[in-house]
């Protein structure tokens, strides 16, 4: 297991998210069930359908009713 870099600008965004979600402690989950009342994760298949894939539109990367395939393994570098 090696550290992976990540870029600034990810980890303002997720300052942010910090900010506005309701488990933001050291020791909670950055994607926080709130069904399961922060015990453990979102499935990455649902923060990829809630955040991920409207983020990505909205960034213009894919559009608006656009069905190809588009999720986290497309955040990987060559």
């Amino acid at each position: 297991m090696k550290p992976v870099p990540m870029h600034p600008a990810l980890a303002d965004y997720l300052n942010e998210w910090r900010s506005m979600t309701r488990y933001s402690k050291d020791s909670d989950w950055v994607f926080a069930s709130v069904k399961e009342k922060g015990r453990i994760p979102r499935s990455a298949s649902i923060c990829g359908k809630d955040y991920l894939r409207p983020a990505a539109v909205a960034a213009g990367v894919i559009s608006e009713g656009d069905r190809s395939r588009f999720g986290w393994h497309n955040l990987r570098t060559a």
